[in-house]
């Protein structure tokens, strides 16, 4: 009865998690699915395909799809054979690296300055004005004060940014509003603001950006993806991004209308922009399609100290093995630490809009631990 007991008991346990999975794989093959007349149109050569299955017969034990990689190519031009697949990314690699509700509980966004500060000089958050987690309410201070006074607080405060703590992706539960003026003028009209947001939000300053960035958009907060991982006790990281608003809007989300573009390590940016939406698109810019500038060969000196920072602080999260940072600068050249995403990450548009692979040299390593894995 015991051993029955502890079996139920372990499978409950793990049935957020499961379903969590069952969701992820069905979501990636639909979605690959849905994409099949961009990827139908790459057809590789009878070399190609030989190629690139011996590669993953190798190094992964078996033959694979090569939807993904024709997928990638077909919005970039580059043939990679290292490519990682979407569908591994999310179901195997992710789930072997961030245990679920470890990643559930540190992925709140309202814990990200309680988390990092202190650990570096070099980073610095926006101020939090008001928070509301689970319906209480607390101040900058995390103080816990009552949903009125929350309101009080924010009475003509100005320019800020409302923002979903759990569960929130892709900016669909951002807002810019300005306390005092327009239609956020009174206490009833904050409180009825709190109600649109649930009982979960965080309202923070908006930052004023560095002028090499706003130069290129200066409608959003345009921010730097980092995502690092540990593989054999070292902390790594993948093709840096540099997300950008575009169009009037204030959010500089990809699958808000934003446009995308690698970043080298020294911070100098790539040829193209690549408005990418869900996939579904390959649009591609030289040059801003707002502002105009010209995107090849811009440099932002700032990236280095952005990476140097987000290896840094992989160590401040425990059990975690694979982190997706969001990096500002503001006009004070300081970093701002926006936000931090451990489950559901994406790999796919990096490797997109870098032209090459995730994990680039570590490609074989990485394969041949997820080959191993139940």
């Amino acid at each position: 009865m015991r051993r029955i007991y502890k079996i139920v008991v372990t499978f409950a346990e793990s049935l957020p998690f499961r379903i969590h999975l069952i969701k992820m794989i069905v979501a990636e093959w639909y979605a690959i699915w849905r994409k099949r007349k961009i990827y139908q149109k790459v057809v590789w050569t009878g070399e190609q395909q030989k190629e690139f299955d011996e590669f993953w017969i190798k190094n992964y034990g078996r033959k694979i799809p090569n939807k993904w990689h024709r997928l990638y190519e077909s919005m970039n031009g580059t043939f990679d054979i290292r490519y990682f697949p979407e569908i591994f990314f999310t179901t195997k690699f992710e789930p072997m690296l961030n245990p679920y509700n470890k990643g559930v509980l540190l992925q709140d966004k309202s814990l990200v300055e309680l988390l990092f500060n202190g650990e570096s000089n070099d980073i610095t958050f926006p101020e939090t004005y008001v928070l509301c987690c689970s319906g209480i309410f607390y101040d900058g201070r995390r103080t816990v004060i009552s949903r009125s006074v929350a309101a009080d607080l924010l009475l003509n405060i100005g320019a800020a940014v409302i923002k979903i703590t759990i569960g929130s992706s892709s900016g669909k539960d951002v807002k810019m509003v300005n306390f005092g003026i327009g239609k956020i003028e009174t206490r009833e009209q904050i409180l009825q603001l709190f109600n649109s947001f649930g009982t979960n939000f965080i309202v923070q300053e908006r930052i004023k950006q560095h002028p090499a960035i706003s130069n290129i958009y200066s409608q959003s907060i345009n921010t730097f993806r980092v995502m690092t991982y540990i593989l054999d006790g070292v902390v790594l990281h993948a093709p840096v991004s540099m997300r950008i608003g575009a169009g009037g809007r204030n959010v500089d989300n990809i699958h808000s209308g934003g446009i995308a573009i690698g970043v080298s390590d020294d911070g100098i940016l790539e040829k193209y922009a690549y408005r990418l939406g869900y996939g579904d698109t390959s649009e591609k810019y030289d040059k801003h399609p707002d502002s105009g500038i010209l995107f090849d060969q811009y440099r932002i000196s700032f990236v280095p100290k952005i990476i140097k920072s987000s290896h840094e602080l992989h160590g401040r999260l425990p059990h975690i093995g694979i982190v997706s940072w969001d990096f500002a600068v503001n006009d004070m050249d300081k970093i701002v630490l926006i936000e931090v995403n451990l489950l559901g990450q994406s790999s796919w548009f990096p490797q997109i809009i870098c032209g090459r692979s995730f994990f680039g040299e570590n490609t074989e390593k990485v394969l041949n631990k997820i080959s191993k894995v139940k």
